[in-house]
């Protein structure tokens, strides 16, 4: 298997902000560049490496060492969905967001099978 091309110092800074989970315009933001070169980047590192999403393109590289994990940093974890304090509903009582939402954006109950 032919090894790929390696990435330019300018997309390996690219990489380990999309590793670290931040979207485009926050990437551009952070390296002064535009949004649309954060695209190139991201879409040059797809093609160097033979994949076809930005989430595959961080799991190889931090699997093969371009970006660590400890250099990620320790984010804080997501709030949980639930508490465990209601023994009538299997210890699964929805948690208010912020905005008064019971289900806070992107969570879902857990349901035991």
């Amino acid at each position: 298997m032919q090894e790929p091309d390696r990435p330019t110092r300018r997309e390996l800074e690219v990489l380990e902000l999309v590793a670290r989970g931040l979207p485009n315009k926050e990437i551009a933001s952070a390296l002064s560049i535009s949004e649309q070169t954060v695209k190139s980047h991201v879409h040059s590192l797809m093609d160097k490496f033979g994949l076809e999403s930005r989430t595959q393109v961080a799991i190889y590289a931090t699997r093969i060492g371009l970006v660590s994990v400890t250099a990620l940093g320790a984010q804080a974890a997501p709030q949980a969905a639930y508490s465990m304090t209601n023994p009538r509903t299997s210890g699964l009582t929805p948690v208010r967001s912020a905005s008064g939402n019971r289900h806070p954006r992107g969570s879902r109950r857990i349901r035991s099978y």
